[in-house]
């Protein structure tokens, strides 16, 4: 059901409250490819810069370490902070959140 909500949402321009009624998969690359499908969606009418694009990056990001790709994760991350940081600034919480998740996936990635 909320699948399908989300499809309304984006038909009736509405990405933003789309993003947020994606369901959560069962497995992590089902939600991997869930997300990099809906940034490919986004890319063409908001560009690379738009917080709902940004946000996705860090769904695919989150979900590339779930699924047991710690350097993958850790690489996306950190391809993220710049953009974050220029288009949000420094101190916005989605920037903090993507260095959090650096310094995280920077840990889980030295033990594998």
């Amino acid at each position: 059901m909320r699948d399908r909500l989300s499809e309304h949402l984006w038909a009736v321009g509405r990405p933003d409250a789309a993003l947020s009624e994606l369901p959560e998969l069962p497995t992590p690359a089902d939600n991997l490819a869930l997300w990099q499908s809906w940034h490919e969606r986004l890319l063409q009418p908001l560009g690379p810069d738009h917080p709902d694009t940004l946000a996705t990056r860090h769904e695919i990001a989150y979900w590339a370490g779930e699924s047991a790709d710690a350097r993958g994760a850790l690489a996306l991350f950190t391809a993220l902070l710049p953009d974050r940081q220029r288009v949000l600034g420094p101190d916005h919480p989605d920037t903090l959140a993507t260095r959090s998740n650096i310094a995280a996936w920077t840990g889980q990635s030295r033990d594998g």
